[in-house]
């Protein structure tokens, strides 16, 4: 038996497409991205015309669990490349198409030594023109190697030290939505390069999850790693979202929210001072609202597999799908 979708009308045989191509967010899906990708991948050998409308759901958040994942991407977008070069009507541009990049872990094993190197320019447009972009702690070097590619002011002498003075987002870059997640937190691999610098500055919205079960102060209190956080370095940040010390017995993760006023088209933005003024005052609280994000196994596990983070950017990047 088969179902005449042809039948229908456009809206609604789009509609079903769209919900049977969705990726599954389920709090209880834990799967890899491969099954989780299955449905939208049948789709798109059904017929040319549900491969257009299927490839647009299932590029709309790009999952990179591991290297593996990164170097078959990379793999899809030179295919696609060679089709464009053949005039095939397969051809199809991702780059319109990604909204959300996340990226769990970027190891080189030697599982993955055989593996040609990845090209990072070619990432590079595609992490550049996403909507929002997110990094576990670990997969940070990925994130800063990815980046290297824009083209920005060179570095200046200042007090016999090479350095960046006010620098300046890269023109071509569009991304300015940031979400880092899990343990280990470091900055040292984007505020150690010239386009690192270039992309903390043009960052509006930074979110941190790092919900810390063996903490040091109070339960709910501001952590002490937002102290290493170079907010100073975000001028344009209007949006700071960060985890506070989990509450033990807690399943979910208490966020607190700050959000300032843009930069004028006069004045440079001290967001980035306010947001720590805020943060180390007497009451952090008072200046910003709390919001609960649903991290798995949080509280019951540590620490949190990464995976955790990764369902958890899905579903936000679900809640947002705004197509603009």
């Amino acid at each position: 038996m088969f179902f005449p979708i042809k039948r229908l009308p456009l809206e609604l045989a789009l509609e079903i497409i769209r919900l049977a191509a969705s990726t599954d967010i389920q709090a209880n899906n834990t799967q890899s991205p491969v099954p989780r990708y299955q449905n939208a991948r049948a789709l798109c050998l059904v017929s040319h015309g549900f491969r257009e409308v299927a490839m647009a759901h299932l590029l709309h958040t790009v999952i990179f669990a591991d290297t593996e994942s990164v170097h078959t991407f990379v793999r899809s977008i030179r295919m696609q490349m060679e089709l464009h070069e053949q005039r095939s009507r397969l051809a199809l541009d991702y780059l319109p198409l990604v909204y959300h990049v996340w990226c769990t872990r970027y190891l080189l094993t030697s599982s993955s030594a055989h593996m040609a190197p990845t090209p990072h320019s070619i990432l590079y447009d595609i992490v550049r023109n996403a909507r929002t972009v997110g990094f576990t702690f670990g997969a940070i070097f990925f994130l800063s190697e990815v980046i290297s590619g824009a083209k920005v002011s060179p570095w200046v002498q200042v007090d016999s030290k090479s350095q960046l003075t006010n620098p300046q987002p890269a023109e071509d870059w569009k991304c300015k939505r940031l979400t880092l997640g899990g343990m280990g937190i470091r900055w040292n691999p984007i505020t150690s390069s010239r386009q690192g610098l270039a992309f903390l500055a043009g960052l509006t919205h930074l979110r941190l999850w790092s919900p810390n079960i063996h903490h040091s102060g109070p339960a709910g209190a501001v952590p002490l790693w937002l102290a290493s956080v170079p907010l100073e370095n975000m001028p344009n940040l209007t949006h700071l979202a960060f985890s506070l010390n989990h509450t033990e017995g807690s399943t979910k993760m208490d966020v607190l929210v700050y959000t300032c006023s843009g930069p004028s088209s006069h004045t440079p933005s001290k967001s980035g001072h306010i947001f720590r003024r805020w943060a180390t005052s007497a009451d952090p609280l008072e200046h910003g609202t709390v919001v609960q994000v649903d991290i798995q196994n949080v509280g019951s596990v540590s620490p949190i597999p990464e995976h955790c983070f990764e369902l958890a950017f899905l579903r936000a990047a679900a809640a947002t799908n705004v197509r603009s």
